[in-house]
């Protein structure tokens, strides 16, 4: 699994972007709530959601996109 190193961003739509897996913020904020978006296996539904998590946390986005994330 990957691992990524991010700064700690507002929300989990700015998230989503900073770690390249959407090409924007609209992207993030469809799939989410769409549903296919999980963190630690737990599906999110609210893309405006203030990211409190303690790292590291996975992050997956999709079937086949899933990384390990960190915050610096």
């Amino acid at each position: 699994m990957p691992e990524l190193t991010l700064t700690n961003t507002g929300n989990l739509a700015e998230l989503i972007v900073d770690a390249n897996f959407a090409a924007s913020k609209s992207e993030a904020r469809r799939l989410i709530e769409q549903g296919g978006v999980k963190i630690n296996g737990e599906q999110q539904k609210d893309p405006s959601i203030a990211l409190t998590l303690a790292s590291p946390f996975t992050l997956q986005v999709g079937k086949l996109k899933l990384a390990k994330v960190t915050f610096a």
